[in-house]
C-alpha cells in the first residue's frame, strides 16, 4: 500500500473521539465456573483463572472489567501480586461501547503497581477493527482505565494513518491521543 496525497512531518498530537457502533443487545454476564481450590489465599478475590482464561472483575458489581486468553497457562505469584502470560489476547470490557482487543507477546497484571503491561510489539483494536493500533508496549493502568503506549505507534482509522511516539487510549473520556513527531497522511486510493 503506498501512501499518497497528503503526508506531513511534524510535531502531532491528535485527539479522536471514539464513537461507539451502535451495540447488540447485551446479555448478563454469565456465572463464574470456578474449579476446587482456585481462590488461593493472596490471590485478589475478583481474580478468576481458568485454565488459560483469566477473568477481572468488579468488586462491587461483579460484572466483567477484562478478560484475557493465553495460549499456555497463566501463572500467578502470590509474593510479588503478579500474574504472568505470554502471547496473550486481553478484551477490555466498557460500558455502551465496542470492547477494546490487545494481542501482545509479553503479559504481566501487577496488582501492587494497580497495572497491566503488554510487550514486546502490541496490536490494538476496536472489536469491529475499525480502529487499529500498532505500539511497542503498552501499560493498563487500573484506576484511570487508560491505556498506554510508547515507543513507536501507529494508527489506522480508514484510509488515515497517523505516527508517532505516545498512545493513550481513555476510557473514560472516551478518546485517543496520539503525541510527539510524527506523520499524518491519507492512504492511496482514498
Amino acid at each position: 500500500m503506498a501512501l499518497a496525497v497528503a503526508t506531513a512531518t511534524v510535531a502531532i498530537v491528535v485527539t479522536l473521539r471514539i464513537t461507539p457502533p451502535t451495540p447488540p443487545p447485551s446479555l448478563p454476564p454469565a456465572p463464574a465456573q470456578q474449579g476446587e481450590g482456585e481462590q488461593a489465599a493472596g490471590k485478589p478475590q475478583n481474580l478468576e483463572i481458568q485454565g488459560v482464561q483469566v477473568t477481572q472483575r468488579d468488586k462491587q458489581t461483579g460484572k466483567i472489567i477484562w478478560q484475557a486468553r493465553a495460549t499456555g497457562g497463566f501463572d500467578f505469584d502470590e509474593q510479588t501480586q503478579a500474574l504472568q502470560a505470554s502471547d496473550i489476547h486481553w478484551e477490555l470490557t466498557r460500558a455502551g461501547q465496542e470492547k477494546i482487543v490487545v494481542e501482545a507477546p509479553k503479559f504481566v497484571a501487577h496488582y501492587k503497581d494497580k497495572q497491566i503491561n503488554f510487550a514486546d510489539g502490541v496490536r490494538v483494536y476496536t472489536q469491529s477493527k475499525s480502529q487499529l493500533f500498532e505500539v511497542a508496549s503498552l501499560v493498563y493502568q487500573f484506576e484511570t482505565q487508560k491505556l498506554i503506549g510508547k515507543g513507536s505507534v501507529t494508527f489506522r482509522l480508514g484510509q488515515y494513518r497517523v505516527t508517532g511516539d505516545r498512545l493513550v487510549i481513555d476510557n473514560r473520556r472516551e478518546e485517543v491521543r496520539i503525541m510527539g513527531p510524527g506523520r499524518f497522511s491519507r492512504l492511496a486510493g482514498s
